[in-house]
């Protein structure tokens, strides 16, 4: 073998640059300055610092090649997929004198650096047991042992690998129950969705039918509403008519009981008035005639009476009354009231409200709710004072 010539420190300075120029950090140049100073060629620190390796892995590597140890067990310690950690576990150990082929064994399980150790731990423990009881043996039975502390050893790393079979059998079970939980969780929800979608479509039913209900009692309204007016017009007109012929009844009486002439206000020659009804009190109108007699059109007249004081009194308070008829059928026909409010006008009426009382609860127009409320409390105040 040639031996290597000693490296010039241009040579190395040169190599370092180069380093440092292509971004490689500075514990790794001091390292492939070591290693150059050492002895090794620019060929050896390229093996390390033309991978994608970390410092840690570096170093290994780097004690592989200063050691000198075999391509085959460099390969083996320096294997893709290890980390540093693991790399110095299986340097540590073979340079302890663990066989290559347990080695082999442990480095290819996929263990974590924590359980290689233990593994190796536990070969060492058996290889120690070994040798203690062969010490002063003949040759075959220490070659017998080393055999058998080959096997010991194969054994320990079969050992490893069931325990990681039975882990990844462990894992295996948890995903296959997970898998089951997920498929019972997704018919769950499914379920679930049908529910809803048939609940909805409930809701979406009681919504429209609510919807036509609504409609159908905003129709029944308006039409409770005319049948109202209608109801409230039928029973005004009957009333308005026996108080229109009660009040010409009335007058009519009174009339006879005067004298006609002291009644008229013109002349006995001329024509004779007439008497029309005008919301239930009498209006008077004299007739005018041309020269051949025929009548051409009515005045109105005033109409005064001489009568005692006790007859003048009972047609004052007589007339009063109708007027104040007079003025409350104006209001009401007046078109300011509502239905509602007309009704509670008639009950007022009826209820025997005063004049005075009706005209103030048409004038204030009061909803109909309140005039209802009004109405008792004036009932009541009549019926105190009574």
């Amino acid at each position: 073998m040639e031996e290597k010539k000693q490296m010039s420190n241009m040579e190395r300075n040169g190599i370092l640059s180069e380093l440092s120029r292509t971004g490689h950090s500075d514990e790794v140049v001091a390292l492939v300055k070591e290693d150059l100073s050492f002895g090794l060629s620019k060929e050896d620190t390229e093996r390390y610092t033309g991978k994608k390796l970390d410092l840690r892995q570096r170093k290994v590597y780097s004690r592989c090649l200063r050691n000198g140890y075999a391509e085959e067990v460099i390969q083996m310690i320096t294997q893709d997929g290890l980390n540093g950690f693991q790399m110095e576990i299986l340097l540590e150990f073979y340079e302890k004198g663990v066989p290559l082929d347990t080695m082999k064994q442990i480095a290819g399980g996929g263990l974590a650096p924590a359980a290689m150790n233990r593994a190796f731990g536990k070969v060492m423990d058996e290889l120690q047991k070994t040798q203690a009881a062969v010490q002063g043996e003949p040759e075959y039975v220490k070659q017998l042992v080393e055999e058998i502390r080959s096997i010991v050893a194969k054994i320990a790393v079969q050992d490893q690998r069931y325990d990681v079979l039975n882990e990844k059998f462990k894992a295996f079970e948890v995903t296959k129950k997970d898998e089951e939980i997920k498929d019972n969780l997704l018919n769950s929800l499914g379920e679930k969705d049908a529910m809803l979608a048939d609940q909805q479509d409930k809701v979406n039913q009681a919504n429209s039918t609510i919807a036509r209900l609504r409609s159908e009692m905003e129709a029944l309204r308006e039409e409770k509403k005319e049948m109202e007016s209608k109801v409230e017009e039928l029973l005004r007109r009957p009333k308005a008519e026996a108080e229109g012929k009660s009040a010409l009844k009335e007058e009519t009486a009174a009339i006879e009981k005067v004298k006609p002439a002291a009644d008229v206000g013109v002349t006995a020659a001329g024509p004779i008035p007439q008497m029309r009804v005008l919301y239930g009190m009498p209006a008077y109108y004299a007739p005018v005639q041309d020269k051949h007699g025929n009548v051409i059109q009515t005045i109105p007249i005033e109409r005064t009476t001489r009568k005692s004081n006790g007859a003048l009194a009972a047609m004052s308070k007589l007339l009063f009354k109708k007027k104040s008829r007079q003025d409350i059928v104006k209001l009401v026909a007046g078109g300011e009231l509502v239905p509602a409010q007309l009704i509670q006008v008639r009950c007022a009426i009826e209820r025997g409200l005063t004049e005075g009382q009706l005209l103030e609860l048409i004038h204030h127009k009061i909803p109909a709710e309140q005039m209802k409320e009004i109405i008792e409390i004036a009932v009541l105040e009549n019926s105190l004072e009574g």
